[in-house]
Formats: structure tokens, C-alpha cells, sequence
């Protein structure tokens, strides 16, 4: 097995290997602010209901003012 130097790590990270380490982290808690798998699951269910919803309303009025 090859032994990576330094340099070779920065160009596979993209960059600052603490940058990498840093949005990762920011990440991690960003998906468990919003409650994990379970809440981003809930978050997309309530949003595809609000845009059908809407749809509804604006199909509705569309078809009202052609009448």
C-alpha cells in the first residue's frame, strides 16, 4: 500500500483537509436539527401536499375566471 504525503490529501479534499472536516460537521448537524431521515421524510411529504394543494386552488381559480 502507497503512503499518501500531505499535498496528494489537499488535492483529493479539494482543499483544506479541516475545511472538509468542518462542512462535514456542519452537515451532521444540520441533518439532526431538522430531525434526521425522519424529519427531512416528513418535511417532503408536507411540501408535495402544500404544492397539490396549491395547484388545486390556482387550477380552480383559472377555470373560475374562463367561465
Amino acid at each position: 500500500m502507497e503512503n499518501l504525503k500531505n499535498t496528494e490529501i489537499v488535492e483529493v479534499s479539494g482543499g483544506n483537509p479541516l475545511l472538509s472536516v468542518g462542512v462535514g460537521v456542519i452537515g451532521t448537524y444540520a441533518y439532526e436539527s431538522v430531525g434526521g431521515k425522519e424529519g427531512i421524510d416528513t418535511y417532503l411529504t408536507n411540501s408535495y401536499e402544500s404544492a397539490k394543494s396549491s395547484i388545486r386552488h390556482w387550477k380552480k381559480r383559472f377555470e373560475d375566471f374562463f367561465e
